[in-house]
């Protein structure tokens, strides 16, 4: 590999980083933002706890999806859950979020060869 191309592809993941970063600062500053609404909505009587518990969880659930591209079991790495029960959560409370997901794929079975 020449240093020409050396370059380019450390420019091309300094690119990438910046562009990581910026997503990461984006979404941290929705969730401050969102953290505030939370807060005041609570405490001007506007939202329950169990509805701003909830409504806060769907908002970890989406940016957990979107950071791992709608793949299940890497947004329940990072939010510490198994995927099984992520899968359970989006299914039960959160069946609008079933759209940041990728599609379910259902492998074929295999067949037992009879002996």
């Amino acid at each position: 590999m020449t240093t020409y191309d050396l370059a380019i592809k450390r420019q091309k993941t300094v690119a990438a980083m910046d562009k990581s970063l910026d997503r990461m600062a984006r979404q941290a500053n929705e969730a401050r933002q969102f953290q505030s609404e939370i807060r005041s909505a609570i405490l001007n009587g506007k939202r329950t706890l169990p509805e701003a518990v909830l409504e806060y969880e769907a908002k970890i659930i989406r940016f957990a999806l979107r950071a791992s591209e709608g793949q299940i079991k890497k947004a329940s790495e990072l939010l510490g859950i198994s995927w099984q029960n992520l899968g359970e959560v989006l299914k039960n409370r959160h069946k609008a979020l079933m759209s940041e997901r990728n599609p379910i794929i259902h492998r074929k079975c295999k067949s037992r060869k009879e002996v």
